[in-house]
């Protein structure tokens, strides 16, 4: 017990020595824990905020020492920064002249609306969807087949975009929405009766059906809204960064109407086949986007890569009809349907070339251009296998050019 009254008679005695040694009294009502540490700081004590006095630091606003000092022309090397570019409430051992990443938003002192709009010339496609084969004897053991697929073809599309830059730390929102419809459209023609109905495969089951003629209608509406919240900044001189974070929208609704005419079946003569997946999806997205100024022009590389995952809502429906010779229906064929949900990954890509400019210090101007590609996994469902559906990958690639517009 002697020991311990020792030990804290020792701690109180140092407690009362170093509060001489900063200058307090203890009589004085005024004494805190605050005050006790701006007179360490101020005596040059404290080991979290000691500087060396050969020490430099830039402050990435440097305006405010420029109202001091409106004789300035350059960036500023200081170790201070007035209240609007610092916190003065702030922990001593986090700067934000310093440690805070500078805004790259295309005129820094705007904040407020913009707008963005893109034209869109793409290639959209259904990867594997076989809607015929070409068979061919090669020998008496061997037979070639060559696999038919409907002749997807560019078409233009178009992007609609919203976004607000907020105030608070240069953060800004931005919502965008995507459309692409297209219709392709294929046929085949063999007198010898060499191409399968390969979409008949749910109603004949694994039976090899030749026809003389075939022709496919598809139909896509791509439709999407993506909302993001990011941020625009600098890594080093010429190169900037926009990571965001959101949500992502998708109502995908594809079709494709095939006829087969000249059939070698004894039971009918022709047939069509109906095709039909909804797909509507809601789930998380993230990504970066990337600008690398090219010196002190206003051109810029870009470059984009988003994830998203998404939950998704799926109807898939296949109705088939058989004729006889005469036109009239047999009774082959029929409709088979499915309602399910599950999860489906996609990524985005883009690379291109950026012009941008500010005007007035309050308008910006941004024109891009470049190639962009999307890969959704699974995300097509159709009956083409007997019994059972098939998932199919979609695939949306080509030409998109921006215009870019902050006010």
């Amino acid at each position: 017990m002697k020991h311990h009254t020792n030990s804290i008679f020792g701690l109180g005695l140092s407690i009362v020595a170093l509060v001489y040694l900063l200058g307090y009294k203890t009589h004085e009502s005024s004494f805190s824990i605050s005050d006790l540490f701006n007179r360490w700081d101020s005596k040059n004590l404290s080991l979290l905020n000691r500087k060396d006095s050969k020490d430099a630091f830039l402050c990435s606003e440097p305006n405010s020492f420029r109202k001091k000092f409106p004789s300035y022309k350059e960036p500023v090397y200081t170790d201070f920064c007035e209240p609007d570019c610092c916190d003065e409430k702030r922990v001593k051992s986090f700067d934000p002249c310093i440690d805070v990443t500078p805004s790259a938003r295309g005129c820094i002192e705007t904040s407020g609306p913009y707008l963005e709009t893109a034209y869109l010339y793409w290639r959209s496609s259904i990867e594997n969807l076989s809607v015929t084969s070409n068979l061919q004897q090669q020998s008496n053991i061997q037979i070639k087949e060559t696999i038919k697929q409907v002749d997807y073809k560019y078409e233009s599309g178009f992007k609609l975009g919203l976004g607000y830059n907020l105030f608070y730390d240069y953060w800004d929102i931005f919502a965008n929405w995507t459309r692409l419809h297209t219709q392709p459209h294929s046929s085949w023609n063999s007198p010898n009766q060499l191409l399968t109905t390969s979409l008949l495969d749910p109603f004949q089951g694994s039976s090899i059906i030749r026809s003389s003629s075939v022709s496919s209608r598809g139909n896509l509406h791509f439709d999407t809204v993506d909302l993001e919240l990011g941020r625009r900044l600098f890594l080093g001189r010429n190169l900037a960064i926009r990571p965001y974070a959101g949500l992502k929208g998708a109502w995908v609704t594809s079709r494709l109407n095939t006829s087969y005419v000249g059939i070698s079946d004894p039971l009918f003569n022709s047939a069509t086949v109906s095709l039909k997946n909804r797909n509507q999806g809601v789930g998380l997205r993230f990504g970066m986007q990337g600008r690398w100024d090219l010196g002190c022009s206003n051109f810029a590389i870009l470059a984009n890569v988003a994830g998203a995952v998404l939950w998704n809502n799926i109807k898939t429906r296949n109705d088939t009809n058989e004729f006889l010779p005469n036109g009239n229906l047999t009774l082959g064929g029929g409709s088979k349907h499915a309602h399910y949900r599950t999860l489906t990954p996609l990524v985005e890509c883009f690379i291109g070339l950026d012009w941008g400019s500010c005007f007035y210090k309050k308008y910006y101007l941004g024109i891009s251009a470049g190639y962009e590609m999307q890969f959704w996994w699974d995300y097509n469902t159709f009956f083409v296998a007997y019994r059972n559906t098939t998932m199919y990958d979609l695939k949306l690639h080509g030409l998109t050019a921006t215009i870019t517009i902050d006010f």
